[in-house]
């Protein structure tokens, strides 16, 4: 992980601190019990959010610095693992939820190819829990990305940003509500729950 994007995620907890609290209000309130798979993991924030809610937790990044990391001093029940989510090494029907919080945003054209995988992995009746940037958060993500210099490559009409190269990610995008319904709805998923909560949208889906 670079230090430009360390920076990046400790400065993003601190602007967005209130939101992380309605993130992990709405999880709790909606995650189902069992077999439970984190996809772009990052730090591991969400495995102690959730601490005593699920049976087991499997946390999937790209960074294999970080999971290395992370696999150093974990508890029984919850493991990393380095991989691409848009190309799993897992079972079928393994999992019974699947969350993918603000990295939703972070995919661009693959994420059609992100949400199929994740449907793939977990059970019928599964759960698919996610959270992205909402169609007026461009000021908001502006807002953090300036403090760390010039770092946009472009801004589409969507607001759509475009990372130059040394970022860790290369795009970050916003979605309207019916958007991302049809995102969903595309994969396989029903969407049952979609709520504003600060510059993001948290939403449920239930794979049918």
């Amino acid at each position: 992980m670079t230090q430009e994007w360390i920076k990046a995620l400790d400065l993003e907890k601190k602007l967005y601190h209130p939101y992380f609290e309605e993130e992990e209000r709405f999880l709790k309130e909606e995650l189902k019990s069992g077999m439970l798979i984190d996809l772009g993991c990052g730090e591991g924030r969400i495995s102690r959010q959730l601490q005593g809610l699920y049976t087991h937790y499997t946390g999937i990044d790209i960074d294999q610095e970080v999971v290395d990391k992370l696999n150093r001093n974990t508890p029984y029940n919850v493991s990393y693992q380095h991989g691409n989510v848009c190309k799993l090494d897992l079972e079928n029907g393994s999992f019974d939820t699947a969350l993918c919080m603000t990295t939703y945003a972070n995919f661009g054209k693959n994420l059609t190819q992100m949400l199929q995988e994740t449907s793939r992995i977990l059970q019928d009746d599964g759960v698919f829990i996610g959270s992205c940037y909402h169609e007026e958060a461009l000021d908001k993500r502006l807002e953090l990305y300036s403090r760390f210099g010039d770092i946009i490559k472009s801004i589409n009409e969507h607001g759509h940003v475009t990372f130059k190269e040394g970022m860790e990610t290369e795009i970050s995008c916003q979605y309207t509500k019916n958007q991302i319904k049809e995102q969903l709805k595309n994969a396989g998923f029903y969407t049952t729950r979609i709520e504003k909560s600060g510059p993001f949208y948290l939403f449920k889906g239930i794979k049918r």
